[in-house]
């Protein structure tokens, strides 16, 4: 069994490729790009069909180093918290932008329920809206065309019990809810797990890194807070994070 400095040095290996490999990746993006706008001349039909491909899975696979990036950053615990005051609905609406051109491109409708009547929230507001990008894209993902995902907040001015724990302190709680194809109960467990694909069959319907809802787990964790899915087999799902508010 290999001891915890050696499985570090592992990570730190893999890291350390992955931002070395970010560099030649973004020269392919960017070539590719000009090569799209015809700067250098113009393109016949299957030359813009190969140059799509080219700069979409270049695309794809940049956002794959960068999850794999701040996941093993996370996990070592090199990442820290940078709390400040914000405002809530700005970061829930930015958060929205984020994903809208991708559920815009799906039919998929994107709202938002504010029942915490917090102007503002005292958090990382980088990563809180990185909890919100990973969760909305999961959500607009795994929802067919027409669909619809929905935020919900909450204020708890605590304690109060929720279906994964008991905070003594006021929290913000924060859902984002879907009528997608929802998530097997033996699924549920180990949804947040990296890598995870629900069902080897949706995954080559629906792509994605696998690593989204770990990052999400994490970034939650970091705040001292709780994240957890409810959901019904074909009638979509609810994933809900809350954290304490540093009052």
């Amino acid at each position: 069994m290999k001891d915890k400095s050696e499985t570090k040095s592992e990570t730190k290996f893999i890291s350390t490729i992955s931002h070395k490999l970010r560099t030649p990746l973004n020269a392919i993006i960017g070539f590719s790009e000009l090569l799209l706008d015809q700067v250098y001349g113009e393109l016949n039909e299957k030359q813009t069909h190969y140059l799509k491909n080219i700069n979409s899975s270049g695309k794809n696979l940049l956002v794959f180093l960068n999850d794999l990036i701040d996941l093993l950053n996370l996990k070592w615990g090199e990442v820290r918290l940078e709390y400040s005051d914000f405002s809530l609905s700005q970061a829930i609406n930015q958060a929205q932008m984020s994903v809208k051109a991708f559920a815009e491109q799906k039919h998929v409708s994107l709202e938002v329920k504010d029942d915490s009547n917090l102007l503002t929230i005292k958090a990382d507001e980088n990563k809180f809206m990185k909890i919100l990008h990973h969760l909305l894209s999961n959500a607009v993902k795994f929802t067919p065309p027409g669909g619809k995902v929905e935020i919900t907040t909450r204020y708890l001015k605590g304690p109060e019990f929720n279906p994964s724990s008991l905070f003594p302190t006021p929290c913000v709680e924060i859902s984002v809810v879907d009528n997608g194809i929802g998530i097997k109960p033996e699924d549920q467990e180990r949804i947040f797990s990296e890598f995870y694909q629900v069902d080897s069959t949706l995954s080559q319907d629906f792509e994605g890194t696998g690593l989204g809802l770990s990052l999400a787990k994490e970034l939650v964790r970091l705040h001292q807070g709780k994240i957890w899915v409810e959901s019904e087999e074909g009638k979509g799902s609810k994933f809900t994070f809350v954290i304490p508010l540093d009052e």
